[in-house]
């Protein structure tokens, strides 16, 4: 009996550390789509090369998160599992008139790198449960830059 109990004091313990193992391993291999979906908030935004002096000093600013008024720092952006994208406004609207929720098509290119939300395409630089990178090339009178937007799950 009690090589029984030694026995079931290293096996037990063993069993359930790969099994929590295995759960672990399971939860990192979320597909890309299953990682997209749910409600993120933007921590930042940079844009390279600057194209506007936000704060009027003749310098153009890159750090385009540092200027955003805090009525649009609260929105949030959610990705059903239906393919619809809604931007929330969040506590505070910037406008009365604003709708509280504005919603357009997403979906993933078939090769998991590109996220297309309404007419906007962007590239998926990081991905994980906790944060997500994308960046979108653009222009602005005539200059082409990148935006970098980082957003962190809500």
């Amino acid at each position: 009996m009690k090589n029984f109990y030694t026995l079931n004091r290293l096996v037990l313990p063993a069993i359930l550390f790969f099994a929590m193992a295995c759960k672990k391993s399971s939860d990192n291999s979320k597909t890309t789509y299953e990682k997209i979906l749910g409600s993120w908030t933007l921590t930042a935004s940079v844009s390279t090369p600057a194209v506007i002096d936000y704060n009027n000093d003749g310098v153009k600013d890159a750090d385009e998160y540092k200027y955003m008024p805090d009525c649009s720092k609260d929105d949030f952006y959610t990705f059903l599992n239906t393919g619809i994208f809604e931007r929330n406004e969040g506590v505070s609207k910037c406008r009365s008139t604003d709708m509280q929720i504005e919603q357009a098509p997403w979906y993933l290119s078939t090769d998991e790198k590109t996220l297309v939300v309404g007419i906007n395409q962007y590239t998926i630089v990081h991905l994980d449960d906790k944060q997500m990178v994308l960046s979108m090339a653009d222009l602005f009178n005539g200059v082409a830059y990148t935006a970098v937007g980082t957003y962190k799950r809500k």
